[in-house]
C-alpha cells in the first residue's frame, strides 16, 4: 500500500468507515477516532497507528468533558488483545480479513459497552478497576478528580465528597505527584470543594470542551441510565 500521505489518508478514512459501520451506536470524530457522548463523558476507540502507518491498534478510551484537560485524553485506555494475549494490531494490508474479529474482541474486551446503555455506577467502577493497574496507580488524582466531578454532575454531591476524603486518605501528605497539576495538595482540595459546591462549573467545562475539542453533531449523545 505504501506510505504516501494522500493514499494512507485514503485508507484511514476507509479504515475508520468499516469500524463504524460494526459500532453504528458510535460516531465518526476525525479519521481512526470513534466516539458517542454519554452526559459528560465521551467513550469510544481510537485506532492507534504505528510509526510507519503499516499497522494500527484498537484501543478502548473514554474521555472526561469536565475537567481541565484540553485535549482528547485516553483515560481507561485498553488495548485490544488477541486471543492468544497479545495487542491486536492489525496490518493495514490485512485489514479486510482481520478488522470484524478485532471488533469483537472489543466489546468483548472492554471494560464499558462502546455502544450499550451506561450507568454511572458502571463508569465509577470501571474507573476504580483501572485505579489498580500500574498506570493507573500513576493517575490517582485524575482518574478520582473525575469520578468526583461525574458524581457533581449527576447531582451526587455526598458521593463526591466521600471519594474526596477517600483520595485525600488515600495519598499520603508528601504525595506531591498525584495532585500535581493542582499544585498540590491543598490546591486540588480547594478546587474539588468549590466544583462540589457549584456544579454548574463541570458543565461549563463540559461546554467549553465541547468547542475546544470541536466535537462534531454526527457524535451520538444520550445519558446516563438509572441504575
Amino acid at each position: 500500500m505504501g506510505t504516501d500521505n494522500k493514499l494512507l489518508t485514503a485508507h484511514q478514512k476507509a479504515i475508520t468507515k468499516d469500524w463504524q459501520l460494526e459500532l453504528p451506536k458510535l460516531g465518526i470524530y476525525e479519521n481512526r477516532e470513534l466516539l458517542r457522548r454519554v452526559g459528560p463523558l465521551l467513550v469510544g476507540v481510537h485506532l492507534a497507528r504505528d510509526s510507519a502507518g503499516d499497522n494500527y491498534l484498537p484501543i478502548f478510551h473514554v474521555h472526561f468533558l469536565g475537567n481541565n484537560c484540553t485535549f482528547l485524553s485516553l483515560t481507561l485506555g485498553q488495548k485490544v488483545k488477541t486471543d492468544r494475549g497479545s495487542d491486536d494490531e492489525i496490518k493495514v494490508r490485512q485489514h479486510q480479513e482481520s478488522y470484524k474479529d478485532s471488533v469483537r474482541r472489543l466489546k468483548e474486551q472492554a471494560s464499558l459497552s462502546v455502544e450499550g446503555p451506561l450507568t454511572l455506577r458502571e463508569v465509577i467502577e470501571a474507573y476504580r478497576n483501572f485505579m489498580k493497574t500500574p498506570l493507573g496507580q500513576c493517575q490517582t488524582g485524575i482518574l478520582f478528580d473525575d469520578c468526583i466531578r461525574l458524581m457533581v454532575s449527576q447531582g451526587f454531591p455526598e458521593e463526591a465528597h466521600q471519594m474526596l476524603r477517600e483520595v485525600l486518605e488515600l495519598v499520603p501528605d508528601d504525595g506531591r505527584n498525584a495532585f500535581i497539576n493542582w499544585g498540590g495538595r491543598e490546591s486540588f482540595e480547594k478546587e474539588t470543594l468549590d466544583i462540589i459546591d457549584h456544579p454548574q462549573k463541570v458543565w461549563d467545562h463540559v461546554e467549553q470542551s465541547l468547542k475546544a475539542l470541536k466535537v462534531p453533531r454526527r457524535v451520538p449523545v444520550e445519558e446516563f441510565v438509572k441504575d
